[in-house]
């Protein structure tokens, strides 16, 4: 289950598993942000991000708004752990800890604009993972037989070998 489904731009899939967010100027009890506090928030986020997703992250840079007197960086800072496709066939899936900042509250919906190169150039390819993986039972072919995502190769190799085999068990 995730948070948040999503494709990239070349039609992959992403999904979002945890989400953090935090008003920008959060620190700031009265008056406007000045350029140090804007500095400030910049230089913060992926510490921020961080400690509460981990490694590895991509800060997005925000549009700076000029609606007002002073330039700003939108009013929410976002963090998400996303999960998607492996880039090796080898292994089961890749992850990155994306920082994002947009206007709008995030109850209202996200605003994340990923590109493809984002994602392939910043994400690590995983097996491991919290969630159970998936795996494959042949008990027909050796007994409790588990072949998972990473062992894949090896058994299409085996299944190969015992196809005769399989074909005489259905009959």
């Amino acid at each position: 289950m995730s948070l948040w489904d999503g494709h990239l731009p070349d039609g992959s899939w992403i999904r979002m598993g945890t989400f953090h967010s935090r008003r920008t100027y959060s620190h700031i009890l009265m008056g406007v942000p000045d350029q140090q506090d804007i500095q400030r928030v910049l230089d913060h986020a992926p510490t921020w991000a961080r400690r509460l997703c981990g490694d590895p992250i991509l800060i997005l840079s925000p549009t700076i708004s000029m609606d007002y007197s002073d330039p700003r960086p939108p009013s929410f800072v976002c963090c998400g752990k996303f999960r998607g496709p492996a880039k090796d066939l080898l292994e089961c899936f890749s992850y990155l800890n994306i920082v994002w900042f947009q206007d709008q509250s995030p109850i209202e919906g996200l605003q994340l604009e990923l590109t493809d190169s984002d994602w392939w150039n910043s994400a690590i390819d995983s097996c491991d993972s919290p969630h159970p993986s998936v795996q494959i039972e042949i008990p027909f072919l050796l007994s409790e037989l588990r072949v998972g995502l990473r062992l894949f190769e090896q058994f299409v190799k085996l299944a190969i070998q015992h196809l005769a085999l399989i074909f005489l068990r259905r009959e």
